[in-house]
Formats: C-alpha cells, sequence, structure tokens
C-alpha cells in the first residue's frame, strides 16, 4: 500500500490499463486523468446523478482532509458538497470562497459563490435571516460592481425583504434606489 486508506485506492490490472490507454494516462505515480474533457465530460454525463453525487461527496472528504490550505481549496469544496447535495458543508466552503474572491476584487467568482451558498441556505439549520440578508446584499454590491444591475436591485430588494431591523431594512432599500437610479 500506499499510505492511502484503502477506499481512496482503486487498483487496476495491466490489461485493463493497457485497454484504457487510449482514454487515460498517467498523472503521477497513482493517478490517472482523462486524455480528452470531452471523453471527460461524457463518461461524467453518462453517470446516474447519485452516483455522481456519491463521488463528488467522496472527492470533497478526500479533498478535505488531505488540503493544507483549505481556505485555498474551498471553491473546488464547494462544488464538490453542492454537486454532492452537503448543504452544510457547501454553505460553509462557498461562503469561504466567496470572502476570498472578493477580497480579491475577484466579484463575478464571488458573486457565483454567493449564490451558491444561498441556494443552500435554507437547508443549514442555523443560518438566520439576517445572515441570509447580509448575504444577499453582499451580493448585491458584487453584481453592482460587475455591472449587473438588475440583479443588483434583486439582491437588495432579497436583502431587506429578510430583515426586520428598520435601520439595517433602510440602509438595503436605498443601495437599491442607488443602483436603481443609475
Amino acid at each position: 500500500q500506499d499510505g492511502r486508506p484503502a477506499q481512496e485506492v482503486l487498483w487496476v490490472d495491466d490489461a485493463t490499463l493497457a485497454s484504457l490507454s487510449a482514454f487515460l494516462e498517467p498523472d503521477g505515480p497513482h493517478r490517472l486523468r482523462f486524455r480528452n474533457s470531452l471523453v471527460r465530460d461524457a463518461a461524467y454525463e453518462g453517470l446516474a446523478y447519485r452516483i455522481r453525487s456519491r463521488l463528488h461527496r467522496s472527492a470533497g472528504e478526500a479533498l478535505e482532509r488531505m488540503s493544507t490550505d483549505l481556505d485555498a481549496d474551498s471553491p473546488t469544496l464547494a462544488l464538490h458538497f453542492w454537486r454532492a447535495a452537503d448543504a452544510e458543508r457547501t454553505w460553509k466552503y462557498a461562503h469561504l470562497a466567496g470572502d476570498l474572491a472578493r477580497e480579491s476584487y475577484a466579484n463575478v467568482d464571488a458573486a457565483a459563490q454567493y449564490e451558491r451558498a444561498l441556494e443552500v441556505s435554507r437547508r443549514v439549520p442555523g443560518i438566520t435571516e439576517d445572515q441570509r440578508a447580509q448575504l444577499w446584499a453582499l451580493l448585491g454590491d458584487l453584481r453592482e460592481l460587475s455591472g449587473v444591475l438588475d440583479g443588483s436591485v434583486e439582491a437588495y430588494r432579497r436583502a431587506a425583504s429578510l430583515t426586520t431591523d428598520p435601520v439595517v431594512k433602510a440602509d438595503y432599500m436605498a443601495r437599491r434606489a442607488r443602483v436603481h437610479s443609475r
């Protein structure tokens, strides 16, 4: 064994490897990758949803265990856990990936991560309406900076609808009005 847990290792005999050589190539001593992204995508699309979900969960959990920098790996983790329908870990990593992208002025990437986090937020225990409102407001800011003004107005509307604090609600409505007037 190479020190990895048995469930992460798939042993393939030489005859099978030879028959797959038109599609797979070595990617390090213990890994293979598809030679062609079209073949990879076709193989992926041919999988049943349940199998895809299990594969994404396994990939996410393996990356989570092996990662030396969860912050840097958060976009990939968010994607795998989102496709695995793991709402809690999708929320965690998508929110983190969005924050990191926003800090790097990667507004479109940050918006995509926040949208993913918001998509799963209702299925995550303990997420409050105020937390969701704050994330909608951040999404509104990012959409405005990216020039997606209609999307920004909608995000601020959603943020205002979720908060009960009248001062915060007024702030969200003022942002909405400012973008709407632009």
